[in-house]
């Protein structure tokens, strides 16, 4: 029987019913089209990271190719654009494209390389496209692509395989006729409401008023009233992101990819990955960037601040652009911390690079002794809730990964979403029938066509859901126990506000890092933190009757005072923010 190998979930690129199908991973099978799929006889091919040890190493690696190559693409983008910028201004700048490019090829090469060893003929059925259709407008749009969209990564998953067709690494027959490579358009998506025009005018105004060398406080991820507190004591009023995001970049004009990047390559890999940057940088790198640059220069931001505090500029091009400019002449960048894993996870891309643009990092609680710049702040997001009384929800978290694997850390990465899946199950099957009555699940809100709800049905028609208005802050409200499954920001506030919390996820899959062992042997002691989903089942099961006896006793106070003041630090004040940002 003729096979046909399956890269995405795009059906057009499927044969005819009678073919035998190998799906080279989970992403190809949506759940809720599994009619589909399962009439075919098909064999669905291992995700190359459930190796941990090949994940350790590799990541090792692309970390080390990204530094050098962030060094020749700036080099290059300097001579396009006829600028003498320095490797920070383009580190703040392309930074994250170059390691979401190369992370992202890397993993989509891997996964064709599973092929080598199946010395089998397979056909393969492709879109029509050219490089211009895999260009986006921003790094935004990049990443949601890269991410979500089963036709972009059929493109790029061509250009892969034609690369091990030439070196007659695998046997493969690619045919055209699935039809056109289309994508969808964001750019012009912006606010066009009231509130939009509301806050383009004060922009302007505040902008007019203000000493235009104050520092600027920006996307800070402080409360509106601390926000304007904070401003006050520098002695101006809160400025906001770019509210036009995002910014058309312009046309696609092919004289602006005909540059190559100086970098000796030293595999197979490399040599496709320096050929196909240019062709795939997002345009606002390129065909954009001279606007791009210009609206940041005539923006009503400070244009000599002191220093710029924010804790997100991963999204906004132009807020990106200004940053990587008054650095270049003097500014001091400091960043703060937006969510969990940062500290605890054993590997972080994402952490890696805000602190490597950063003069100093804020994080919520935690120190780092070889990286000096870190200033442990504690969370600045600070809020407070009042829990219910007699609140009975047993309240179960759910994680919800990108199908197509982006950026690299130590948790669930694309398919090994179902392996998370199945230990949700597990713990789900090992409560008490009393218990399960009382569980209410909160799905994460961006599905990625994992068919959250679908497949819980699937498991247990009884399983109850939060509707979708109700957000986190009131979860907690609601819950007796709060129970936190992937490492992230949920658990790290839910201790913040003293809510019963367990914990649980596959440490193979997350590890930890080293620096961070003892305190969870103590939460595991303590029965907070589970390394399986059956444990944690057990523990709940056996403290529901007296919640408040559990999470009151002395060891666990004990334990989550010491977990507070490293991780979810409480005393957070604007005397220290302030020292914070004295640079």
């Amino acid at each position: 029987m003729n096979k046909f190998l399956i890269t995405t979930a795009d059906e057009r690129t499927w044969p005819e019913q009678h073919y035998e199908l190998i799906f080279l991973g989970e992403w190809c099978k949506i759940y809720s089209r599994k009619e589909n799929w399962l009439k075919y006889k098909s064999h669905t091919l291992n995700y190359h990271w459930n190796n941990t040890d090949k994940f350790n190493k590799d990541f090792d690696y692309l970390k080390k190719l990204q530094k050098k190559l962030l060094l020749n693409v700036s080099n290059s983008l300097n001579e396009l654009h006829r600028t003498n910028f320095s490797n920070k201004y383009w580190e703040i700048l392309i930074g994250e494209f170059i390691m979401l490019v190369v992370q992202v090829i890397f993993d989509r090469w891997e996964n064709i390389k599973n092929l080598e060893d199946k010395n089998i003929e397979i056909n393969s059925i492709r879109l029509s496209y050219n490089d211009s259709s895999l260009v986006t407008n921003d790094l935004w749009e990049l990443q949601l692509l890269s991410s979500t969209n089963d036709s972009w990564n059929s493109a790029l998953y061509s250009m892969i395989l034609d690369e091990f067709i030439k070196n007659k690494s695998i046997k493969l027959n690619q045919i055209d006729g699935a039809g056109k490579l289309t994508l969808p358009i964001y750019f012009n998506k912006s606010l066009t409401n009231i509130k939009h025009y509301i806050l383009k005018f004060y922009q302007k105004i505040v902008g007019f008023f203000f000493n235009k060398n104050q520092p600027l406080i920006i996307d800070s991820y402080l409360n509106y009233f601390d926000d304007l507190f904070i401003n006050l004591k520098y002695k101006r009023l809160p400025l906001f992101i770019n509210l036009e995001k995002p910014i058309n970049s312009g046309e696609y004009d092919v004289s602006y990819r005909n540059w190559k990047i100086l970098f000796e390559p030293n595999n197979q890999f490399e040599e496709f990955l320096i050929k196909v940057i240019p062709v795939i940088m997002p345009k606002s790198y390129l065909e954009g960037f001279t606007k791009i640059s210009l609206k940041a220069k005539s923006s009503n931001f400070p244009q000599n601040p002191k220093f710029i505090f924010t804790s997100n500029i991963t999204s906004d091009e132009l807020l990106k652009n200004y940053i990587a400019s008054k650095i270049e002449k003097g500014s001091k960048l400091i960043c703060g911390q937006h969510g969990g894993g940062y500290g605890l996870a054993k590997l972080s891309s994402h952490e890696d690079h805000d602190i490597s643009i950063s003069d100093r990092y804020l994080s919520w609680g935690w120190n780092d002794l070889v990286r000096k710049k870190i200033f442990p702040l504690g969370i600045i997001k600070k809020s407070y809730i009042k829990k219910k009384l007699n609140s009975n929800n047993l309240t179960l978290v759910l994680n919800a990964n990108a199908r197509y694997g982006n950026f690299l850390w130590s948790n669930v990465i694309s398919s090994q979403w179902l392996l998370y899946f199945n230990d949700q199950c597990s713990f789900i099957s090992k409560l008490n029938t009393n218990i399960k009555d009382n569980l209410f699940v909160k799905l994460y809100p961006t599905d990625y066509d994992w068919n959250q709800s679908n497949r819980l049905i699937s498991f247990s028609k009884s399983i109850k859901f939060y509707p979708e208005s109700v957000n986190l802050k009131k979860a907690f409200q609601n819950s007796k126990i709060f129970v936190s499954t992937h490492n992230s920001t949920t658990f790290l506030e839910s201790i913040y506000f003293n809510i019963p919390t367990v914990i649980f996820w596959d440490i193979k899959i997350s590890p930890l890092r080293d620096s961070v062992n003892s305190i969870f042997n103590d939460l595991e002691k303590v029965g907070i933190f589970h390394k399986s989903p059956e444990s944690a089942a057990i523990h709940i099961n056996k403290v529901w009757q007296n919640v408040d006896k559990w999470w009151g006793s002395p060891e666990v106070i004990l334990v989550m005072s010491k977990f507070k003041d490293e991780y979810c630090k409480s005393d957070f004040s604007f005397k220290k923010l302030k020292e914070a940002l004295s640079m």
